[in-house]
């Protein structure tokens, strides 16, 4: 995959396809043009990674902002398809896809672990997501299937923030074929919707 202290992505297309690990993973800023387009896909099989993560667990100074225009896709990834570190930008007009990814049990100390199919917001990590964001048909092992923001349970832990959209009319369930009508909070023990 493509690992980076910095990434410009200017008048381009990034693809990552197949990695073992990480398909793009950066630990300072990154940024993507209106005209440029990422697509990370079936990555993660190594048993570590995914699709794209900003920053690590050590360094939570990434940030990353895709402008209006640009296309990231994240799809089909053996794991997370985007963990955040840091803080991730979408603007508005930028398509945003993550969809297919799955996030397996794992051998943590916590069901946190196997949490975030799709987006993993880690403590103090900051989102956020354009109004037409495509995010579904992600699973994961223990809870957040699609959407997995992390919930302090220390008090010196530092909370997680994500913005994102309403589900869309088209989207349907691909082991079930039934439209999606909301979202829901999909933990490990309960399903219900979320307020909003």
């Amino acid at each position: 995959g493509l690992s980076a202290g910095d990434l410009t992505i200017q008048n381009s297309t990034v693809t990552a396809i197949g990695n073992s690990n990480h398909g793009v993973t950066f630990t300072g800023k990154m940024t993507m043009d209106g005209t440029s387009s990422l697509i990370a896909t079936e990555n993660g099989s190594g048993g570590f990674g995914g699709g794209l993560r900003i920053g690590e667990n050590k360094v939570k100074t990434a940030s990353a902002v895709i402008e209006s225009g640009a296309v990231l896709t994240l799809e089909n990834n053996f794991r997370h398809g985007m963990q955040n570190f840091g803080t991730f930008e979408a603007k508005e007009g930028s398509k945003i896809t993550i969809t297919g990814n799955n996030m397996p049990a794992t051998s943590g100390e916590s069901d946190k672990d196997g949490c975030g199919g799709g987006v993993y917001n880690h403590e103090g990590g900051t989102i956020e997501l354009p109004s037409n964001a495509v995010i579904y048909n992600n699973t994961a092992a223990y809870g957040g299937d699609d959407i997995y923001n992390y919930d302090p349970n220390e008090s010196d832990e530092t909370v997680s923030t994500i913005t994102f959209g309403k589900v869309g009319s088209d989207w349907v369930l691909d082991d079930c074929d039934h439209y999606i009508d909301g979202w829901y909070d999909d933990g490990k023990y309960d399903k219900a919707p979320v307020p909003g």
